[in-house]
């Protein structure tokens, strides 16, 4: 805790103790909790600067290949959630940040929430809209989980401002030239 912080609570207890007007205690509390509020929040930052600049670079490892109605073969790559958090999760306890996921349905669209809180007290919400693709060859359940998956790993990106880079090995076969009509 911050020493304007600790400061103002001695200041509070004694000011109690000489029996202070209820109103001047009120202002008091509040001018204490925006001392908080604004000590978590630029420890936050100053926490997610460090998780940052610790962080290292995260591959693309996954290999996913498609078929295009003409028959041409796309393939792209990308770094899976479970991937992601194995690299994120020390550093971020490291530097005393926790997160959570919320969702949420509005109008066929999963709304997808990545929830980072510090040990301060500070917290910041990022959300992220991923519609459910009923032409996918799934269950009812099952294209809600590849979308939940899909909105928790990009959320989660958005939210830690990372960024997954390309494998440094073979990366010319992962460059096709593909027309967007082969798609339609």
């Amino acid at each position: 805790m911050s020493n304007e912080i600790i400061k103002a609570e001695n200041f509070i207890e004694k000011a109690i103790e000489k029996g202070v007007p209820v109103e001047t205690l009120e202002r008091l509390l509040s001018m204490r909790n925006q001392l908080k509020q604004e000590f978590a929040r630029e420890s936050f930052y100053k926490a997610l600067k460090s998780f940052q600049s610790e962080l290292p670079k995260i591959e693309k490892t996954t290999e996913v290949k498609i078929t295009t109605k003409s028959g041409s073969v796309y393939s792209y790559r990308y770094a899976k959630l479970e991937h992601i958090i194995n690299i994120i999760e020390p550093l971020l306890i490291k530097h005393g940040f926790s997160y959570f996921f919320k969702t949420e349905f509005i109008n066929n669209m999963l709304i997808v929430s990545f929830v980072l809180c510090h040990e301060a007290g500070h917290q910041e919400i990022t959300s992220f809209p991923v519609p459910i693709d009923s032409s996918a060859v799934m269950n009812p359940a099952q294209r809600v989980e590849s979308a939940s998956s899909y909105g928790r790993r990009i959320a989660l990106c958005l939210g830690l401002g990372i960024v997954t880079a390309e494998d440094d090995t073979n990366l010319q076969e992962f460059e096709p030239e593909i027309k967007n009509e082969e798609f339609l």
